[in-house]
Formats: C-alpha cells, sequence, structure tokens
C-alpha cells in the first residue's frame, strides 16, 4: 500500500509524504519550514493570486486555465484518473466513454478539478456531473447514491 499522500488530523495538522517532500526541498533550500492549509481546490489560484498564501506545493494540474497568473516548476509526479464506484461496478463503468454513452449515468467531480474539465472535453454532459467539494464528498455521493462513479486522479 502506498504512504499517505496527505491527511488532516482533527486539530488541523496536515501530515503525508507530500508534505515531507516538500520540507525536505525547502530545507534543502535553506528555506524556512511552511505551514500547510487545507483549501478549496477551485479556489487554490485566487488564493495563490491574491497572495493569501506563498505558494501551492501539490495537486495542481498544469493546464492552461490553472497557469493564468502563475509560474509552475517541473512536474514531479504523474498520475491516472479512476473512477470510483460502488461494489461490483452495478452500472460496469470502465471510464469517461461509457458515462459519455449513458446519459443517465451521474459522475461526481471535484469543483474546479481537471477531471471535470476532461468529462466535460469528452463529452460528458454538464447535467451529468455533481459537484463536490473535496474526495471525502466525492466518494460519500456514490455511497449514497447521488452519483454512479467519482472521477479522481
Amino acid at each position: 500500500m502506498a504512504p499517505t499522500y496527505v491527511v488532516a488530523s482533527p486539530d488541523g495538522k496536515m501530515s503525508g509524504y507530500a508534505i515531507d517532500v516538500i520540507d525536505l526541498v525547502l530545507k534543502g533550500m535553506s528555506l524556512p519550514q511552511l505551514t500547510p492549509i487545507l483549501i478549496a481546490w477551485d479556489a487554490q489560484i485566487p488564493a495563490l493570486q491574491a497572495r493569501q498564501m506563498d505558494f501551492l506545493a501539490f495537486d495542481l494540474i498544469s493546464e492552461a486555465r490553472c497557469k493564468r497568473g502563475t509560474i509552475f516548476s517541473a512536474p514531479y509526479f504523474s498520475m491516472q484518473d479512476a473512477l470510483y464506484v460502488l461494489p461490483g461496478n452495478p452500472k460496469h463503468l470502465m471510464g469517461y466513454s461509457h458515462v459519455v454513452q449513458n446519459p443517465d449515468v451521474k459522475l461526481a467531480v471535484t469543483t474546479g478539478s481537471s477531471q471535470e474539465a476532461y468529462a466535460l472535453k469528452k463529452g460528458v454532459k454538464p447535467e451529468q456531473l455533481v459537484k463536490v467539494p473535496d474526495l471525502q464528498a466525492g466518494a460519500a455521493t456514490v455511497i449514497g447514491g447521488r452519483a454512479d462513479a467519482y472521477a479522481l486522479g
């Protein structure tokens, strides 16, 4: 099993291997350790541009809509999208194309995410999307029956 990417404790302290990597990079550059904060996916670029934070350390996809007014480092990881579905995959969904082919299927996506943009680009209709604020809400949306799948990457 992979180590935890990022997790927030009940008191708000962030930990995980992404936090550890950033701490090591900053230390190697003789820069002070920063305090990680939780922020909604679609609020990251506006908060950065409003100087409410110093930088976005991870989870930001280098795509045109994100690049306006920002500078990106070299990529340090890659990812693939996946669909979170109920056990047994009752609707037999294997990717965005299956959602496009079945207009009754509801797909949960994190608001402002690359998965939202990609789903629309692949032909998923806006009315098929159920927008959620984060991964936990995406999973809960599927478990609760408000969506048939949650696209994540």
